[in-house]
């Protein structure tokens, strides 16, 4: 599991959580914000998983 993961992760979150913001500030269908928030909880979990794994990883 590579550092590309984490640069995904943090991504997807930033992509998510900021056009979930645009989105409502816009006026755009709750399934379109919703689909937003889902792709920024996922790159949340995402960053999460490897901080996790890289701190169980044995040195």
């Amino acid at each position: 599991m590579g550092h590309r993961m984490l640069l995904l992760g943090i991504g997807a979150a930033v992509v998510g959580i900021t056009g979930a913001i645009r989105g409502v500030a816009n006026g755009a269908s709750i399934l379109e914000v919703l689909a937003l928030l889902a792709v920024g909880a996922l790159g949340v979990l995402l960053a999460v998983a490897y901080v996790i794994a890289y701190s169980n990883e044995k040195r």
